[in-house]
């Protein structure tokens, strides 16, 4: 699938079109010519991108289009019209979302890479790189070249990590090799430690002073003792018990003498004088009691006697203000009658009277209404003097009811203790008595602890024995340290040897991991499949690489997974990628890239930009190489020829450099 034509107008303000008559197309022309423009037409057309996101940064996407044909018929065409973004693939136009996987499909995996994937990448970047579009891509299955090690990885890790029947990828291999790495990590820790333990156990091994003899001799000898001091024990046990005996009546007799002392303290004809003065005491202070509760009383009672008379004369000056109220009310009717002119007169109740007719007669009533309002004046304060006498009663009344009440309390409280004292003090006295007969029982019982403590001996107790009996303690006690180091010694050495177990076990899990990652690994089985995988790649990519620059790449595995190139010039044979010159670079990555893109489907288009950072003379090292730009553009000629590549564009500088026949030379202008 080749680009027949392609067609762009409104790219920065510039139309183009260009119908290749080559695969490879070399672009030249002064800068700002347009030439990147021209070379990102073909991903523009097809790019998933969103339009904000084109590779032609600062494009405004209003309007624009880009018409790509390939040289089997098949047509892309994206346009923009009025900021509406369609795509349409063989004339079905849509949206981007409906059409673009028709296009990614068409396009696919191949398309877009480039050499300067490459440049940027360190070795092991650049390795993931080759694994993935080369070794991944090929989707082989590496079961059978696993299978001799599988029994070793799942015996080291102690479980099936490798299930049966499972496609074994190198993906999958990897991460084995990862796990076996975490796991000699794991175990390699674990060894350190028990290296330390092991060390620490040696070093108090050597400080321990261990005694003579065995743990049998010694715990023997400490049975012996143990009956010498039972022996002695009951001898001992004899005579602390007398002593014992004789500590005990003389405790007993210090008690009984302090009891004693307490018990003759008790009087008791004092005691009864005192109850009978506390009894008469009381007596009088009940009468007391009972004369100031009489006098309370009468006061009460003489104050609330006033309070009645007050409130009496209060109550007949209520009425009296009632009884002169009514009279004013029917005096006041009588007035309305005699002013409407009506009813009979009310001074002289058998004569009729109007008093339009009688001014005087009502004259005269209303004389006497104002004579009954002053009487009602009158008869409201004398109500009021009288309240106010009541309440002043009222309140001399309160205080006579309160100390009656305190003095009620105090006396009932008086004759309570009274009634209760007589008891109070039998009970006393019997204690007394009860107390004193104690006391007689206990003055017998001291004669008696007396007697018994002359009837004892001085000396009880042997020195002698307590002496021997901590000599034979102290010898027991150094038999049993003795057997109990030499007990602990061997518990020490067991575990001294169990330490060291641990630590040969651990060592040989580590060995045993480390060979295994050495046989599945970089210098191992893995090695060896990528050196198969890579192997053919190589010697594509020096195919084409040795006759423009002399050198050759070389893929070493075990040596940090680097790609790099060797020149007979050199002395060392090898040098890496990073440390070549930028045009060396460019060439070996290119074709690298050219080299990977034939490996995966879709359409295989290499564009590359900047062609003019490689010389376009012979240099004087390699005279008879040619030019290292002529050398590649026409090792992409044979590419394209050898079917590796579909179509290559690239674009230069115009510094008066002419490409070599076989290519679609396109030049460009200056300012539109």
């Amino acid at each position: 699938m080749k680009i027949a034509n392609v067609e762009a107008s409104q790219i920065f303000g510039r139309n183009y079109h260009l119908a290749p008559e080559c695969p490879v197309v070399v672009i030249t022309g002064p800068n700002e010519a347009g030439k990147t423009s021209l070379l990102s037409l073909p991903r523009l057309a097809v790019t998933p991108a969103p339009v904000s996101k084109f590779v032609l940064l600062g494009q405004s996407p209003d309007r624009f289009q880009v018409v790509l044909k390939y040289d089997d018929g098949t047509l892309v065409d994206r346009q923009v019209k009025r900021g509406k973004h369609t795509l349409a693939l063989n004339g079905e136009r849509g949206t981007p979302r409906n059409v673009q996987p028709l296009v990614d499909n068409l396009v696919g995996e191949a398309f877009g890479w480039s050499f300067q994937q490459l440049l940027g990448m360190t070795p092991a970047a650049r390795l993931e790189w080759l694994e993935a579009n080369i070794l991944d891509s090929q989707g082989r299955d590496f079961r059978q070249q696993v299978a001799p090690y599988v029994a070793r990885i799942n015996h080291i890790m102690g479980s099936e990590i490798v299930p049966p029947d499972v496609e074994i990828t190198r993906e999958r291999l990897v991460a084995y090799l990862d796990t076996l790495k975490a796991e000699d990590k794991a175990v390699n820790r674990d060894a350190n430690r028990l290296h330390k333990v092991v060390a620490h156990d040696e070093k108090e091994a050597a400080a321990v002073d261990l005694p003579p003899g065995t743990v049998a001799s010694w715990r023997a000898k400490g049975d012996e003792l143990d009956k010498q001091i039972e022996q002695l024990a009951q001898q001992q046990g004899q005579a602390e018990g007398a002593a014992q005996g004789r500590d005990a009546i003389k405790a007993r007799i210090a008690d009984l003498e302090q009891l004693i002392q307490q018990g003759q303290d008790v009087d008791l004809e004092a005691m009864k004088k005192d109850q009978a003065a506390e009894l008469k005491q009381l007596k009088a202070d009940v009468a007391e009691l009972d004369k100031e509760l009489k006098e309370a009383t009468d006061k009460k009672l003489e104050a609330r006697g006033n309070n009645t008379l007050a409130h009496d004369r209060t109550t007949a000056a209520e009425a009296a203000v009632d009884t002169i109220q009514a009279q004013i009310d029917e005096h006041q009717q009588r007035i309305e009658r005699v002013q409407h002119g009506g009813g009979q007169c009310p001074l002289i109740p058998d004569k009729a009277c109007d008093a339009l007719k009688d001014p005087a007669l009502l004259d005269q009533m209303n004389a006497w209404a104002d004579t009954l309002q002053a009487d009602l004046v009158k008869a409201q304060d004398e109500v009021k003097a009288a309240k106010t006498k009541e309440e002043a009663s009222h309140r001399l009344m309160q205080h006579p009811a309160k100390v009656a009440r305190e003095v009620q309390a105090k006396a009932t409280r008086a004759e309570a203790k009274l009634d209760e004292l007589p008891k109070q003090h039998a009970q006393a006295l019997a204690d007394a008595e009860a107390k004193l007969a104690e006391v007689e029982r206990l003055v017998s019982e001291l004669d008696t602890k007396r007697g018994e403590l002359l009837a004892l001996p001085d000396n009880l107790a042997d020195e002698g024995i307590a002496a021997q009996l901590e000599g034979l303690r102290t010898e027991k006690a150094q038999a049993i340290l003795n057997a109990d180091t030499l007990t602990d010694n061997a518990a020490a050495v067991a575990e001294r040897l169990k330490h060291q177990k641990e630590l040969d076990d651990a060592v040989d899990k580590r060995d045993e991991i480390r060979d295994l990652l050495r046989d599945l690994g970089p210098k191992g089985l893995l090695g060896r499949i990528l050196a198969d995988a890579f192997g053919p790649l190589v010697g594509q990519v020096n195919h084409y690489l040795k006759p423009i620059t002399g050198s050759t790449i070389w893929f070493d595995a075990d040596g940090g997974l680097s790609l790099g190139y060797s020149r007979p010039t050199i002395e060392e044979g090898k040098v890496p990628l990073e440390t070549a010159s930028e045009s060396h670079a460019v060439v070996i990555s290119t074709i690298v890239a050219a080299v990977v893109l034939s490996k995966l489907d879709g359409w295989r288009h290499l564009a590359i930009d900047g062609l003019e950072v490689l010389s376009k003379d012979r240099t004087s090292n390699h005279p008879d190489l040619p030019p290292r730009r002529d050398g590649l553009v026409l090792a992409l000629v044979a590419m394209c020829n050898d079917g590796l590549l579909d179509d290559c564009w690239l674009a230069s500088v115009d510094d008066g450099w002419q490409p070599p026949e076989g290519v679609h030379w396109h030049q460009m202008g200056g300012q539109p």
